[in-house]
C-alpha cells in the first residue's frame, strides 16, 4: 500500500458509513478511513466494475495507528465484478472485509494487508480478516506473486468462509498468518 492523500474520520461515534459506492465504474483511489461502522461499502447490484485501491481502512494515515471501523470493506446486496487492491484494511473492531450475500460474487481481493501494519511486519489486528458468508465465486488472491493477500496478526480467524451459497471461491497465492516475507510467523 503507498498510502493515503485524504483522511476520513468520524467526527461522532455511530456514523454509519464514510464512503458507500451503489453504482458501476467507480474508482476510490488514496482515502484513510477511521472511526465509522463501515468505513467503505459497495451496496446493491448496480454496484458493480468498482476499484478500491491504495487505501488505508481502519488505519491512520501512517501505516500503523489503529483508527478503527466496525467493519473495514462491506460488499452486499448484490454488489459484483469488484475489486479491492493494495489497500491496509486493518484495525478494525469486528471484520476487515465482509462479503455477503447470494447475490454477491465475483468479486476480487488482490494485493492487499489485512491485520497488519503497511509494511507487513507488525500486526495491528482486525477481529477476523475476511468473512465470506453465502457469497460465490470471489477471488482471494491470484496466480502471480503481486496478487497475492497478506492476511495476518488478526485477533481471531483470518479467512473464513460459511454459509449455505458459499462455493466457488478462490483462494489463491496469499500469505495467511506470517509477515510479509513469509519468515516468520505474525500472531
Amino acid at each position: 500500500p503507498r498510502g493515503p492523500a485524504i483522511a476520513l474520520v468520524a467526527a461522532a461515534p455511530a456514523v454509519d458509513h464514510a464512503l458507500a459506492l451503489v453504482s458501476a465504474s467507480n474508482a476510490l483511489i488514496g482515502i484513510a478511513v477511521g472511526g465509522f461502522k463501515h468505513g467503505v461499502v459497495l451496496y446493491g447490484k448496480d454496484a458493480t466494475r468498482n476499484t478500491v485501491s491504495d487505501c488505508f481502512i481502519g488505519v491512520s494515515a501512517d501505516g500503523g495507528t489503529p483508527a478503527p471501523n466496525e467493519t473495514g470493506v462491506v460488499l452486499v446486496a448484490g454488489a459484483r465484478g469488484n475489486t479491492l487492491v493494495r489497500n491496509l484494511i486493518s484495525g478494525n473492531a469486528s471484520v476487515g472485509v465482509y462479503l455477503g450475500d447470494k447475490e454477491t460474487t465475483g468479486n476480487v481481493l488482490r494485493g492487499n494487508r489485512i491485520g497488519t501494519d503497511a509494511s507487513g511486519t507488525r500486526r495491528v489486528p482486525n477481529a477476523l480478516g475476511v468473512m465470506i458468508a453465502r457469497s460465490s465465486a470471489n477471488l482471494v488472491g491470484g496466480s502471480r506473486p503481486e496478487d497475492g493477500n497478506l492476511i495476518a496478526g488478526n485477533d481471531d480467524i483470518g479467512l473464513l468462509l460459511v454459509g449455505k451459497w458459499t462455493e466457488r471461491n478462490v483462494i489463491q497465492g496469499n500469505r495467511i498468518g506470517v509477515n510479509a516475507t513469509g519468515s516468520r510467523i505474525l500472531h
